[in-house]
């Protein structure tokens, strides 16, 4: 399987422009016979895209929108995978969520995030839900499970995927560290992948005001095989046997 982590860059409330990113890079990997290409957490609308109040069902998106259905047909077109985090909106709730897509613009897996920390404290906690089961599928002989930023720093969580049989992890998320933060947390991250699976593939993305400084990160029992730099807007291309 080949797999491209994707470090782009996303702008809060700018779906044009997020949606090119996506657009660009597929249209950019097309020929490299990726299995999926995988962007982080939130990346459709952006992490900071809700205010936490009505206009937020303006911000998200339903999985059946005209935006996801054209998402699709660029996988389908490009004849790549895709895997992105998005804001939406399902029977008047709002979810963190993260949708996979295989290459023939089929929707494999619709994920929402099983942790409470995306969502401000005082959010409604009747509109601004979470999901309740672990995200995974089985795609070309691989066992895979998904979870998104705070899913894998959640006991319930991990508990929950350690009953599943894994090839490999998904772990899209945004964290706005710090240089010296992140250079500082990496390695208790490395040391938190030991707790729920062997093979780890964390990607987050960047973003200005607030800033973050995306990297991603390719674990293998709790040690960094392969990683792009913060800052460094590429893809990471893991083949996995």
């Amino acid at each position: 399987m080949k797999i491209g982590l994707a470090v782009k860059e996303f702008r809060n409330n700018d779906l044009d422009f997020n949606l090119n990113q996506i657009i660009k890079t597929a249209e950019e990997y097309k020929t490299s016979k990726l299995d999926f290409l995988c962007f982080g957490e939130a990346f459709l609308q952006g992490f900071d895209a809700f205010k936490w109040n009505n206009d937020d069902f303006k911000v998200a998106v339903s999985k059946d929108s005209s935006f996801i259905e054209f998402l699709k047909s660029v996988a389908r077109n490009n004849n790549i995978g895709l895997a992105f985090g998005y804001l939406e909106e399902y029977q008047s709730k709002l979810y963190s969520s993260y949708l996979i897509i295989d290459d023939n613009g089929e929707e494999i897996l619709n994920y929402r995030r099983f942790s409470r920390g995306w969502k401000e404290s005082y959010a409604n906690e009747n509109i601004y839900q979470e999901g309740k089961v672990v995200g995974h599928f089985k795609y070309k002989g691989k066992n895979i499970v998904v979870g998104v930023c705070g899913d894998f720093w959640n006991d319930e969580y991990i508990e929950k995927t350690a009953k599943l049989e894994k090839d490999i992890i998904l772990w899209p998320v945004y964290v706005n560290y710090s240089l010296d933060d992140w250079h500082k947390e990496i390695t208790d991250y490395a040391l938190q992948t030991t707790k729920f699976g062997e093979r780890v593939l964390m990607v987050n993305s960047i973003s200005h005001n607030p800033n973050s400084y995306g990297g991603c990160f390719d674990f293998y029992q709790g040690k960094i095989k392969a990683k792009l730099e913060f800052g460094q807007k590429d893809v990471l291309i893991i083949d996995i046997d």
